[in-house]
């Protein structure tokens, strides 16, 4: 592996920029039904960053697993696979953390595709939203909400338990990890292809057309908001893909609510983990669902509309800004042992708190397109 490093011409940033973009794009368009990603384009744009030819990969390919018998099969000497499995050495050895980790969900991503096309090679969009919905609670799709989620989640299993054999360059647990990675996310595949199979056997796509859970706007509401569907998707990954902060959103809503600079910057901070993409987005579709007028996005009505989004507690059985908002900062109060402290708060300083992160997550939007 170092040998094929100091070969190497490898231009760091521009491969960081290709990644991030690559993954923050996939991970945007996996929650739609039936969505592939293509990953046979980004080969020769990765090889390309990384200052190689394809022998340079099949060579060293072939040298690398000598010796550690069964287990490199075709899967370990796939030269995709090893193509990223450098690539990422490289980035430890960078010491950029935030490259390896996007490689490592790029790789995960790339698996995700790979599988789906073999175990549902043509898909039927209702089929698919029908077995989504109807997975158990311990499936993992279910578990961690969304694909891209499920895909984030594991990537994040794979840095704790394999970075140091990828940093060392160790042949045999290298192969560990590849065939352990590929493994977590086919078991939940293929389970999730056999829900799929069987709806479309018992004619579920006809008899049972898919419905939105309880709490979801019915599609003639929804249909009002795919207009800014791209707007949300732009500013989910600036601040989760990205990890933008907004220091003009902090410095605003800090001012407006008069919560504590420290706790202000923690929040913005730490809501840039992709975790938190879920729920920027619901966030900014409520937030966006109503607006009537422009001056409610960038002028002066903005700071009232807001407030009074913050006021409504509950739409009978559907979801409102307010709650969404108040459960996004309580996994930030969890993420920052701060949940003992903001209990002994009196409701008014919740309200603000919940305030200040309804502000800043709707001003990143504000200040991106006004």
């Amino acid at each position: 592996m170092q040998t094929l490093y100091e070969k190497s011409k490898i231009n760091i940033p521009k491969l960081k920029r290709y990644m991030l973009r690559t993954v923050g794009d996939e991970m945007g368009r996996l929650v739609e039904p039936c969505h592939y990603p293509a990953v046979k384009k980004h080969f020769y744009e990765i090889l390309a960053a990384v200052g190689l030819k394809e022998r340079d990969i099949k060579d060293f390919r072939n040298r690398f697993y000598v010796g550690i018998g069964p287990k490199a099969g075709l899967l370990v000497k796939e030269i995709q696979t090893n193509l990223l499995i450098f690539s990422m050495y490289a980035a430890l050895k960078k010491r950029d953390r935030v490259l390896f980790q996007t490689i490592l969900t790029y790789m995960g991503i790339r698996y995700y595709s790979n599988l789906m096309h073999r175990q549902i090679p043509y898909c039927n969009p209702d089929l698919f939203k029908y077995a989504l919905e109807h997975l158990t609670k311990t499936h993992l799709f279910a578990r961690e909400k969304t694909i891209p989620s499920t895909i984030m989640f594991l990537s994040k299993e794979m840095v704790k338990k394999h970075t140091p054999f990828i940093q060392e360059a160790n042949p045999d647990k290298i192969a560990d990890f590849i065939l352990a990675y590929r493994h977590r996310l086919s078991q939940s595949i293929k389970s999730f292809a056999s829900l799929y199979y069987h709806a479309a056997k018992m004619g579920v796509a006809i008899k049972k057309p898919y419905e939105p859970e309880e709490g979801m706007e019915d599609p003639a509401e929804l249909q009002k908001m795919e207009k800014a569907g791209r707007v949300i998707d732009q500013i989910v990954k600036k601040i989760t893909v990205y990890k933008t902060v907004d220091k003009k959103a902090v410095d605003e809503a800090k001012k407006l609510t008069k919560v504590s600079a420290v706790l202000a910057q923690q929040i913005a901070n730490t809501v840039i983990d992709l975790k938190y993409a879920d729920d920027i987005k619901m966030i900014l579709q409520l937030y966006l669902k109503n607006v009537t007028s422009v001056k409610q996005i960038c002028g002066r009505d903005y700071y009232n509309y807001v407030k009074k989004l913050m006021a409504v507690k509950r739409l009978g059985n559907r979801v409102s800004f307010k709650q969404v908002v108040g459960d996004t900062l309580m996994k930030i109060a969890v993420d920052l042992n701060y949940v003992d402290r903001y209990d002994r708060f009196t409701t008014q300083t919740k309200f603000v708190i919940n305030l200040y992160l309804a502000y800043y997550i709707t001003m990143v939007l504000r200040n991106s397109v006004c």
